[in-house]
C-alpha cells in the first residue's frame, strides 16, 4: 500500500498559522471579558478569595472551569442572603420594642436608641435608604456592643463597601469616612443624643477624630 504525502506551500501554512493566532486572540479577548464581568460580580458581593484563585487556574488550564462555576454558586448564595434587606428593616427587626424609638422626634430626622446613646441623622428633604444606612453605620461602629457587631458584621461590611470606597484605616475610621461621603452627597447632619431626667441633650457627631463634639444643648421634654 502506498501513501501519498501532500505538501502544502509555505504561503498556505503561514495563512493557516495566522488564522489560528487570530482565533486564539479572539478567544483570549472573550475570556478576559467574561472574567472581568465575574470580577465585578464578586466585588459587589464581597466574595473575592475563591474567584482570584479560580481565575488564575482558569487562564492556565481550562479544567479549572468547575472552580469558577463553584465560586459563582457561592456568589449567588451570598447575594441571596442579603436580598431584600435594608438598614431600616434590620434595625426595626433587631430592636422592635418602642423604647428604642423615642417619641420625641426632630422634623426630617431619624433617631434610634439601641445602645448607650441615640443616633440622629437629619436630612434635608425626606428619609432615604442612605439616611438609614448612616444611622446603622453610626450605631454599629460607635455604639453597638461586641455581640451585635459579630451578629451584623456582614451587613456592616456591605455598607462600607457601598459607601466607603477608598476609605482606609481602622474600622471606625472607615465608617467615619463613609459617613463623611454620605454627608457630602446628601447633606446629612449627625448628632449624638442622650435622655436624662426629663431632658433631651444632643451634640454634634463629627466624621473625623475625636468624633464626639463638646458643644451641645439640652431641652426639657413635655410630659
Amino acid at each position: 500500500m502506498r501513501f501519498r504525502v501532500q505538501f502544502k506551500s509555505k504561503a498556505y501554512v503561514g495563512g493557516r498559522i495566522r488564522r489560528l493566532r487570530i482565533a486564539q486572540q479572539v478567544v483570549d479577548l472573550r475570556t478576559d471579558f467574561v472574567m472581568r464581568r465575574i470580577i465585578g460580580i464578586f466585588q459587589r458581593t464581597l466574595v473575592m478569595g475563591p474567584l482570584i484563585e479560580a481565575i488564575g487556574m482558569f487562564r492556565k488550564n481550562v479544567l479549572a472551569v468547575p472552580l469558577v462555576l463553584t465560586a459563582l454558586v457561592a456568589v449567588g448564595a451570598h447575594a441571596s442572603g442579603n436580598e431584600g434587606l435594608s438598614s431600616q428593616s434590620i434595625l426595626r427587626n433587631d430592636f422592635s420594642e418602642q423604647k428604642y424609638w423615642p417619641k420625641y422626634e426632630v422634623p426630617r430626622s431619624i433617631e434610634f436608641c439601641g445602645g448607650d446613646w441615640c443616633q440622629e441623622v437629619t436630612v434635608k428633604t425626606k428619609r432615604t435608604t442612605a439616611a438609614w444606612d448612616a444611622v446603622f453605620l453610626m450605631f454599629y461602629y460607635f455604639d453597638a456592643n461586641d455581640q451585635y457587631r459579630e451578629r451584623r458584621d456582614e451587613w456592616a461590611t456591605v455598607l462600607l463597601s457601598k459607601h466607603g470606597k477608598k476609605c482606609v484605616g481602622t474600622s471606625e475610621a472607615k465608617a467615619a469616612c463613609a459617613l463623611g461621603k454620605l454627608k457630602e452627597l446628601h447633606g446629612f447632619e449627625y448628632r449624638r443624643v442622650q435622655y436624662d431626667v426629663g431632658s433631651r441633650c444632643s451634640s454634634n457627631f463629627e466624621v473625623k477624630l475625636p468624633y464626639f463634639g463638646n458643644k451641645g444643648s439640652c431641652v426639657r421634654l413635655r410630659k
